[in-house]
């Protein structure tokens, strides 16, 4: 739009901001949905986080003399009394989006912002009688919203403002945009357009069988509902009788779709004036809300306005609506701020003060520690100091420089450490425990991991330190950024010592104080157990695995690196045979022309969202048996894939001094209670192609005589789905032996052994772990390469055939309705706000959830405690066999040759006795030379 200056509004001395309340505090809701805000007494804030960033934003950047916020009014509206069903359909406001309506009320009453909400009038009434009284005072008015209803109101003097997505700059509207979007020559034409089409989300019903584009073409030829009523002889065919039939539907659309601005109250722009209000309210708000860095931006913005706009006294706070201090969401469990005036930290440098020190540390039951290091890497990392915590707001730092003093303090350490009845904690301990075992100090007794507490507590939240003391006691520690000054190449050894004992100290006392907080919420919601049984104990076995580290065999990866650049060059060439040019084949936009335009492989291709051609895997196999450019395209992105991420990155990963790789498990990632793994990723090697699992032959043992075991869970998760859902049909087949997809296939497609194929196996394998997923009728027929009517058919089949299935996935959905949360047997949640959205996309995705996650957290669980029992084994008998890697259902062990025959037997026999239900766990255990050969 012309007329902008900078990031300013024209004229914006004179400019009148207006918001769509509703239509902006729905879309934050949604923008969140997946992942919403959460106080720490569990009230969803997205909604009220997005809304009031959004006003902060339109403050600072547009400056605006005036502002209102106008609301739909809560009694019947003049068109709901005119026509019943009008916004009939549209589904109730979710219950947490409700709750936040009030919290947006009192955050614009308490920014001093004018709030208009009239009897009988919607939003768009009220934004359409202020914005054309402003017009009339020659007053430029932005009307803030994401309804494309509102074109219609723009003019020279009215605008859209649309704030930008994701870091997106905002848009502006004006009568040219608006015009070109919707190829009319005037903004009002718009209403015509959406009296045509009608519109689904205001049960507004137009002219049924007339789409968007039909409107816009009857629009531009007629240019209004009443001249192309007067001229129905001349409207093409296709359309006139779907009009003739429906004219009073039509008349009635355009009435429903028109913004009526005829208000009969007095305007005075004076009264939408923006002052800047005392920041007491709104910080207190703030508080109540948990919004840190809204809290922190309110100085910075309102000092920046301050030579723009008035600033109103504290005595002037009886202007606003709603300024009482009364929270709107009562919690008897507040927590109480963290009080950093009650602090008392020591640095212990001498000799005689640490062993005071140690001596009393001896005899506590349970400490927290923090380690600082030189480094991350726990292979080559420094002791630089260590810190304790033995109560809140007490905590001393023993600092490590002199040689004679680090060995006399880890010496004394060594036996507290290793004594089992006292109890450790920290945060994130498995790096703290990995660098005492480089000093020779095993970490026994109980763990208690703040960062791993709270994992289990909100699985899908952030877990790191700052934020946590953030959120949970209101308080902003020293991030190490601040300790390092931001340099990127730091050495601890050159902090002021008494300054990193304050950061050290920190540390370990903001821990302690965010256990005493995650300890209790476990013990209420019945997590304990799963916290101290399984993720505390897994803690020290991942540390382990982490320093045992897998040998790679470099010589193999050399050829295998020529092997797949030849294999890689090949199929290149195939595809630009096929396709007649050369261009790039890892573009999806030119690749995405190849494939559409030039070789027409669909005639309806997906589209993404800035409107090019989706080439991605899950498009690219539905067209998988219509051209065989598809396979060689698969295939070149997996061997491309493989050659970058594996084959060529593994020699630069290998670890100078041991000679292995090290990967980092990660505890604290996944929201179903799986691990992940990183640098690298072990956990998603290629497997579709067999040039991609040969990738698996550069993972060998140690040593030379030795070899790589592999023991995987065979179908865990089928197995973990009869149980969980009692269906005798499918524990029969477990409990039988039989090939649960070859048995799955005969039931409901109707064969005996002796009419079974493999490709009726292989649909019934999609089915059996589609079903898992929550997999729709159009998602089977995608996949299978069906129609719809035919996959439903099949689900229905399915269902009669295994009704216990059918009966838990409704149970799961129904209980995480009730109870917002799904678990697994060992009692890990899932959250799942989401099942109650009105959005049924949204809803289906969580339902989903719902089903899936019981199941797959469990294997999680099992496969969890196997490790921790496997690792036990070793331990108990100082077996040089290693548990080396954990990748899905799957556990690796570089075994010693001696030990080969029982550490298979003994694994097997763990691994299938994890838990005992009514169908049996099943094992696949094999070895080799290589990692492949052991499969």
């Amino acid at each position: 739009m012309n007329g902008l200056n900078g990031n300013n509004l024209p004229n914006n001395h004179n400019a009148f901001v207006i918001v769509d309340a509703m239509a902006m505090a729905f879309r934050y809701f949604y923008a969140l949905i997946r992942r919403p805000m959460r106080t720490s007494y569990g009230l969803n804030t997205s909604a009220v986080y997005g809304f009031t960033n959004m006003l902060l934003d339109i403050l600072s950047k547009y400056n605006p003399r005036y502002i209102a916020i106008a609301f739909d009014s809560e009694e019947e509206t003049l068109r709901k009394k005119e026509f019943d069903y009008y916004k009939a359909q549209r589904p109730p406001m979710p219950e947490e989006l409700s709750k936040n309506i009030p919290y947006i009320k009192k955050m614009i009453s308490v920014l001093g912002i004018k709030c208009i909400e009239m009897p009988g009038y919607e939003a768009d009434d009220i934004i359409g009688f202020i914005s054309q009284k402003a017009a009339e005072h020659n007053i430029y008015s932005y009307i803030v919203t994401s309804d494309k209803d509102m074109g219609q109101l723009v003019n020279d003097k009215i605008f859209i403002l649309k704030p930008g997505k994701n870091n997106e700059p905002d848009e502006i509207l004006g009568v040219k945009e608006i015009c070109e979007k919707w190829s009319i020559s005037q903004p009002q034409q718009l209403i015509d357009i959406l009296a045509i089409m009608g519109d689904a989300s205001d049960n507004i019903p137009g002219v049924p069988g007339i789409g968007e584009k039909g409107a816009i073409k009857l629009i531009s030829q007629f240019h209004s509902v009443e001249n192309l009523l007067e001229n129905l002889d001349e409207v093409p065919e296709k359309y006139r009788d779907l009009i003739s039939k429906n004219i009073e539907l039509l008349k009635d659309s355009k009435r429903l779709a028109s913004i009526n601005p005829h208000i009969n109250i007095d305007f005075d722009p004076k009264d939408f004036e923006w002052k800047i209000p005392p920041k007491e309210h709104i910080f207190a708000l703030c508080d109540e809300l948990e919004f840190r860095n809204i809290k922190t931006r309110i100085p910075e913005i309102f000092k920046q306005l301050s030579s723009i706009y008035p600033t109103i006294s504290s005595g002037q706070l009886s202007i606003f609506d709603n300024s009482n201090e009364t929270p709107l969401y009562q919690n008897d469990n507040r927590l109480t701020k963290y009080n950093p005036k009650e602090q008392n930290y020591k640095l212990l440098i001498n000799e005689a003060e640490i062993k005071e020190f140690i001596d009393k540390l001896s005899k506590v039951d349970f400490f927290v520690f923090d380690l600082e290091t030189t480094s991350l890497d726990p292979i080559v990392a420094d002791l630089v100091g260590i810190s304790f915590a033995l109560s809140p707001y007490n905590a001393v730092f023993i600092y490590c420089k002199q040689q004679n003093i680090c060995r006399l303090t880890l010496d004394l350490l060594k036996p507290i450490f290793e004594n089992e009845k006292i109890a450790k904690g920290g945060f994130n301990l498995k790096f703290d425990i990995s660098i005492l075992k480089h000093y020779n100090i095993n970490v026994n007794g109980e763990i208690r991991d703040a960062m791993v507490a709270h994992y289990i507590l909100n699985p899908e939240g952030k877990h790191n330190m700052d934020y946590l003391a953030d959120i949970y006691l209101e308080y902003k520690t020293i991030t190490f950024s601040e300790l390092v000054n931001d340099k990127k190449d730091f050495n601890l050894w050159n902090i002021d010592a008494k300054q990193l004992s304050v950061y050290a100290c920190e540390d370990s006392d903001i821990t302690l104080q965010l256990w005493n907080i995650f300890e209790q919420e476990l013990k209420e919601k019945k997590q304990y157990e799963l916290y101290i049984n399984i993720e505390s104990k897994l803690i020290p076995v991942l540390s382990t695995m982490e320093l045992n580290g897998v040998k790679i065999d470099l010589d193999f990866l050399k050829k295998f690196e020529l092997e797949l650049q030849n294999q890689i060059d090949k199929l290149a060439n195939e595809i630009y045979e096929i396709s007649g040019e050369v261009f790039n084949i890892a573009s999806p936009q030119q690749l995405g022309k190849i494939l559409f335009e030039k070789l027409h492989i669909s005639d309806k291709p997906k589209l993404t969202k800035t409107k090019q051609y989706s080439t991605s895997e899950n498009e690219l196999l539905k067209y998988q048996n219509q051209h065989t450019i598809i396979n060689k395209i698969l295939d070149y992105r997996e061997l491309t894939k493989l050659l970058n991420t594996y084959v060529s990155a593994f020699p630069k990963l290998v670890h100078p001094i041991t000679g292995k790789v090290h990967t980092n498990f990660n505890q604290t990632i996944t929201s179903t209670g799986r691990l992940s793994s990183s640098n690298p990723n072990l956990q998603n090697i290629p497997v579709r192609t067999d040039l991609g699992k040969e990738m698996r032959k550069a993972f060998i043992p140690s040593n030379i005589e030795g070899f790589i075991v592999s023991a995987d869970y065979n179908q865990i998760e089928l197995r973990l789905m009869a149980a969980l859902s009692g269906d005798e049909n499918m524990i029969q087949d477990f409990i039988k032996g039989m090939d649960i997809h070859a048995a799955t296939a005969m039931r409901i497609f109707n064969l005996t052994e002796d009419t079974l194929t493999p490709e009726f196996r292989r649909k019934a394998k999609a089915i059996n772990f589609g079903i898992i997923y929550g997999i729709s009728a159009f998602g089977l027929a995608e996949q299978l390469g069906i129609s719809r009517s035919e996959a439903k058919q099949i689900i229905e089949d399915y269902f009669t055939k295994y009704p216990g299935i059918k009966k838990y996935m409704d149970e799961s959905i129904n209980f995480a309705k009730e109870h917002g949360y799904v678990e697994t047997l060992f009692h890990r949640r899932r959250y799942l706000p989401e099942i109650k959205a009105a959005n049924a996309v949204v809803r289906g995705y969580a339902e989903r959830n719902a089903i899936n996650m019981p199941i797959q957290g469990t294997a999680a669980d099992i496969i969890k405690i196997a490790m921790i029992r496997v690792q036990e084994l070793i331990d108990k008998n100082h077996f040089l066999s290693k548990l080396i890697i954990q990748v899905h259902d799957e556990l690796v062990l570089d075994v010693v040759k001696e030990e080969l025959d029982i550490i298979k037997n003994e694994v097997k026999g763990i691994m299938e006795n994890v838990i005992h239900m009514n169908v049996p766990l099943k094992v696949d255990i094999g070895h080799g030379e290589n990692w492949l050969e052991a499969h």
